[in-house]
């Protein structure tokens, strides 16, 4: 809802509802001329509430935006100048992907020995994970 919109037809139908939930109480207890007056200042104070929230809302305007102008694309092209973010390398051919991949495996099978250990820890693990598992009943 904006300045413009003061006075409207929403700001007037919650007046409506409040000053008629105000005189329909105050009838309820008091004579007709207490509910006309409570359904009265019902309207008012829903009006002075609106007109309220409406000088806040105008206080943080926002300055009015403007449309930068951009250039066209021939001041873009005739000033242009290409600056490269990052290097990229070049990809590798299918042929020295396979001698990568040859030269790997042939290192991998002259370096795989097995080293024998001083200890197997494997039963160790598993008792470690047997009391583990009786610890968490």
């Amino acid at each position: 809802m904006t300045g413009e919109e003061s006075g409207t037809g929403f700001e007037l139908l919650v007046a409506a509802l409040v000053a008629s939930a105000a005189a329909w109480s105050a009838a309820q207890f008091a004579s007709p001329w207490a509910a006309a007056g409570a359904a009265v200042v019902g309207v008012l104070l829903v009006l002075a509430t609106f007109r309220l929230a409406d000088r806040a809302r105008r206080r943080f305007r926002l300055p009015p935006f403007t449309i930068p102008s951009f250039p066209t694309p021939e001041q873009v092209a005739v000033a242009s100048v290409v600056v490269p973010l990052r290097r990229t390398p070049r990809l590798p051919s299918p042929g020295e992907l396979d001698q990568r991949i040859r030269a790997h495996l042939d290192g991998r099978q002259q370096s795989a020995e097995v080293i024998p250990l001083k200890a197997d820890a494997s039963a160790a693990l598993r008792d470690a994970l047997i009391g583990l598992k009786d610890a968490r009943r």
